[in-house]
């Protein structure tokens, strides 16, 4: 079997409320489609997000890509990897490159999965768990309105909720009103980008004790993997790593520093699926659990991250989702279903998911109609007055 043909389309699909993380406002996802052909016939797909703007880059680089593949076989995953990363030029350029390279490493495992006539888990390891545990990401809002939201999310099976920090007072009434309504009995998990300095994550962490933050993601900057030590070591919540874990290596070095209790992954920081693995078991190897990451992708690569969530073993905590956030998908026969907070995985061939040609246009339309969905934007009007977070809360 050879690639004969690889062909792009950017979507842009919206949520179904805006909402504010450190950085800005974000309104929707924006994504790259893959769609690998080969000579017998049979159509691979992937998914690439557009973190930042504009989603013209990012799909050039999956257009630029195309050389590489033309000829190649298909299960050559790793092959065609190392000749994109290299030949070109990105081994210098991997947190945006993984982006793009991770789409078209998931079109590559469809190709493999429909080719053998098996569900990609299969292919990955075998099942460990045919479906994985998510988390409920409650927006920005008003206090009353996020634990109003935490309520619901309890009512709807979801056993773990997670919130961004986005104004350190705010953070303090949300965690108090969200404890106030659920009570302990949900796992709680705030996400800090990177933006407190060491000595201030510890204090506030430890100030919100008697509301049990369970885990803290990446409370300091990705490159100080000294402070994330500290702070693991000085406060009871676990800390996830997260921008200091992007890639493989990275992930190796925060563990070497035993800077967390917890690595976070996902294809396309990791440059592919097998990649993704590799990581999940470095951390294995240290006694580490490993969560999947989230970007809002939509129904291709939700698929994709199911199937090595399936397959791994210690995918053992809830997983990175907001799958939730969109009322519409792209796929065939509409979005995936949650189930008591959790997704099953597809059993069709390959990842188990096809493309809506209709929805395709529509959100195609819908991109050439707003741009590109960015995670960066504008910061709400009660957020003006405050730092930006570049700048951590001391």
């Amino acid at each position: 079997m050879k690639i004969t043909d690889l062909k792009t389309t950017i979507l842009s699909v919206p949520f179904r409320k805006s909402t504010f993380w450190p950085y800005g406002r974000w309104d929707g996802i924006t994504v790259v489609v893959i769609e690998i052909e080969t000579d017998q016939g049979i159509t691979g797909v992937g998914e690439s997000v557009c973190q930042q703007n504009p989603a013209e880059a990012f799909k050039s680089f999956i257009d630029r890509s195309k050389p590489f593949l033309i000829g190649e076989d298909p299960f050559n995953t790793e092959r065609i990897g190392k000749k994109i990363e290299g030949l070109g030029g990105w081994v210098f350029g991997r947190h945006f490159a993984g982006y793009a390279l991770g789409g078209i490493d998931m079109a590559l495992w469809d190709i493999i999965g429909k080719a053998c006539g098996q569900p990609l888990y299969k292919l990955l390891g075998g099942l460990i768990r045919d479906r994985s545990e998510c988390f409920k990401f409650i927006p920005h809002d008003k206090p009353e309105v996020m634990a109003s939201d935490a309520k619901d999310a309890i009512h709807q099976g979801y056993g773990a909720i997670y919130c961004k920090y986005t104004d350190i007072d705010h953070l303090r009434k949300a965690i108090e009103a969200i404890r106030g309504t659920t009570g302990e009995e949900p796992k709680l998990w705030v996400d800090f980008n990177g933006t407190l300095s060491p000595g201030f994550a510890v204090q506030f962490i430890r100030e919100m004790e008697r509301f049990r933050i369970d885990i803290a993601e990446q409370p300091v900057l990705a490159s100080n993997l000294e402070g994330m030590a500290y702070v693991k070591n000085s406060v009871p919540a676990r800390i996830l790593a997260h921008e200091s874990s992007w890639t493989l290596y990275e992930a190796m070095n925060v563990i070497k520093r035993d800077a967390a209790d917890i690595i976070s992954v996902e294809p396309r920081m990791t440059w592919g699926m097998m990649a993704t693995k590799k990581a999940a078991a470095v951390a294995e190897a240290a006694g580490l659990p490993v969560i999947m990451h989230s970007c809002a992708e939509l129904g291709v690569a939700t698929a994709a991250f199911l199937h090595i969530i399936a397959s791994t073993p210690n995918f053992v905590l809830a997983n990175q989702c907001m799958y939730d956030w969109f009322d519409d998908d792209y796929i065939r026969g509409g979005k995936l279903q949650f189930e008591s907070g959790c997704l099953r995985v597809p059993e069709g061939p390959g990842l188990g998911v096809e493309l809506d040609r209709d929805k395709m246009r529509q959100y195609h339309e819908k991109y050439k109609e707003v741009g590109t969905f960015a995670t960066v934007g504008a910061r709400p009007d009660e957020l003006l007055t405050v730092p930006p977070p570049l700048w951590p809360a001391y």
